[in-house]
């Protein structure tokens, strides 16, 4: 199953998503975010853990021309 993380998840007002196949790629996409949109240097490990937390499975395909594609405009209900 796909992964999913919604910055605004964590930091209201973002709306950045990281997609990928596993949380390791997924917690890759959202360091190199924090660092380049909120400033964040470093990631503390007890901030590592919320995003780690907030991290979902998603069963659907995530490209969104492939999920409308595949399962029309509904496609992203899951996450």
């Amino acid at each position: 199953m796909a992964k999913v993380l919604k910055c605004g998840d964590l930091m209201p007002g973002c709306n950045f998503v990281a997609e990928g196949k596993d949380v390791a790629e997924v917690m890759a996409k959202g360091a190199e975010h924090a660092k380049t949109a909120h400033g964040m240097t470093t990631i503390p490990p007890e901030i590592a853990k919320k995003v780690q937390a907030a991290i979902k499975h998603c069963g659907i395909p995530l490209s969104p021309s492939h999920a409308l594609l595949v399962l029309g405009p509904r496609a992203f209900a899951c996450c």
